[in-house]
């Protein structure tokens, strides 16, 4: 029996990746086998993330979290409880989780990903110097993976660029995919182009996260060209996924969300704009 894998989710089929995931950790678990059985948990867990259950994401890793399963695999849903305590906002949480993570992992599965995250995580905690640090660190390990690449790079971009550094564009400009594309243009001011790369994104988006991104990139770079319809139009659309997000929450995680952010576009500041028109 092998693992389930969520890489591009089983061919795009988020619903068949999750089956997978759930499949391999009933067999696993039934055979005894607690390492296998802890890493099918947290790749399920990784799928609910990506569509925004982050409700489900939450029940599936609070075994792992309360420390069911043996510790071999910790580092594994350490980084994946990581990202989730991030998305939500809970920068304290994913910070400590990530921390933890980053020190269990074997060297050889050092993740560059889970350094990226950590980066964002001390940024919500204002700790510059600390998430340059996860960032560069982050920057040498992705290599030539654009997922990753492209997302730090625009954060520490945008962190140089708050502190006026000329390094700023430099450290921006090899960026490739749409969404961070799109985000860099915006950053420009060059409205039309940042719009054609947020449609873009849009349709490619497989995450929750990056669809809300893409959405509300849509709406700033529309209303930069004065379109208000289509500014309307994204706004609206990144707000429902949000608050649809939002809603199948706990209610002690909900303003944290809100207050949390895709991509660099802070949800509240989202919906507030969506609500002027």
């Amino acid at each position: 029996m092998e693992l389930c894998t969520v890489d591009g989710h089983s061919g795009g089929d988020t619903r068949k990746a999750g089956k997978e995931c759930r499949e391999s950790y009933e067999i696993f678990r039934r055979l005894g086998s607690e390492q296998d059985a802890a890493i099918a948990l947290s790749r399920l867990a990784v799928v609910q993330i990506d569509i925004g259950a982050y409700r489900a994401a939450l029940n599936t890793l609070d075994p792992l979290l309360q420390g069911a399963y043996d510790a071999h695999a910790q580092h594994v849903y350490l980084q994946y409880l990581g990202k989730l305590f991030l998305l939500l906002g809970q920068y304290e949480k994913a910070a400590s989780y990530l921390e933890k993570a980053i020190r269990d992992m074997p060297s050889e599965g050092v993740d560059c990903g889970t350094y990226a995250n950590q980066g964002e995580a001390l940024l919500g905690l204002h700790r510059d110097d600390k998430a340059a640090w996860a960032f560069q660190t982050a920057l040498t390990l992705c290599g030539g993976t654009p997922y990753h690449q492209d997302a730090v790079r625009m954060s520490v971009g945008k962190m140089f660029l708050e502190r006026q550094d000329p390094r700023a564009y430099e450290i921006m400009a090899p960026v490739q995919r749409p969404l961070h594309r799109a985000r860099l243009e915006l950053l420009k001011k060059r409205f039309a182009a940042s719009q054609k790369h947020f449609k873009e994104a849009a349709q490619d988006s497989v995450t929750i996260s990056d669809s809300i991104a893409a959405y509300a990139g849509l709406g700033q770079a529309s209303e930069g060209l004065g379109d208000k319809v289509a500014a309307q139009r994204g706004f609206m659309l990144a707000c429902a996924k949000i608050e649809a997000t939002r809603d199948g929450l706990p209610t002690e995680y909900q303003d944290s969300y809100m207050a949390g952010a895709d991509s660099g576009f802070v949800r509240s500041e989202v919906c507030a704009a969506y609500r002027r028109y």
